[in-house]
């Protein structure tokens, strides 16, 4: 739902709902349209009736085996899936109009300093390193793509798609958070309900305003 509700509307409507701004709401027309293509996913197979209880890992050996056209998941798979095949791509979901810049869920880990840390300049210099080309580099080789863009990525196969694919989404600043990060239990919200909607069971409108209430709750 997250990632296409990022390229059916406004990317700003979703960041507000994330970082809780006033009145922010996920039951949105962009929201409830891409809930809607996951059903229709369902319906026409594209999506097993065995998802909901299939883990991230035997998805992935499915698609390794050839068992899977397609693998939706994060470049964090990138790594396993080019030790298993020689023949794989990578793409970011597209927009709904030919050229749209594109948009994904990028940085999945939140950092911060405590105040209470008793050695918070340790902590910014673990951070700083993060952002160096030292730590880029590391990032690269298991898969991951850095934030800055000028980093020397690569340039064939699996991770060389990821590359091209990434760039240009840091470079138009479309790298946008997790839905998960816009309240504590969101999370749980967002699995077991999107698990309803595959199973036909919950509708796009019932699924969003779960969310908006997990979302209120934390929020106001």
């Amino acid at each position: 739902m997250e990632r296409g509700a990022e390229q059916r509307g406004p990317s700003q409507d979703y960041l507000d709902w994330v970082y809780g701004a006033p009145d922010a709401t996920i039951e949105t027309d962009a929201a409830a349209q891409a809930t809607d293509i996951i059903a229709e996913w369902v319906e026409a197979g594209y999506i097993t009736e065995a998802a909901s209880a299939t883990s991230d890992a035997d998805a992935l050996a499915d698609f390794t085996s050839g068992e899977a056209a397609f693998l939706v998941t994060g470049n964090w798979a990138a790594a396993a899936v080019d030790v298993e095949m020689d023949n794989a791509g990578f793409f970011v979901l597209p927009g709904t109009e030919p050229g749209a810049a594109p948009v994904a869920s990028g940085s999945s880990v939140a950092y911060s300093i405590s105040a209470a840390s008793e050695h918070p300049d340790v902590a910014a210099a673990f951070l700083d390193f993060m952002n160096s080309p030292e730590a880029a580099a590391i990032q690269i080789e298991t898969g991951f793509m850095p934030v800055d863009t000028g980093a020397d990525v690569a340039s064939e196969g699996l991770l060389g798609d990821i590359a091209d694919s990434f760039a240009p989404v840091a470079q138009e600043s479309n790298i946008v958070p997790f839905p998960d990060f816009a309240a504590p239990g969101m999370i749980d919200a967002l699995t077991g309900g999107l698990q309803g909607v595959i199973a036909g069971q919950t509708t796009s409108e019932d699924y969003l305003a779960s969310l908006q209430e997990v979302w209120a709750g934390h929020h106001g």
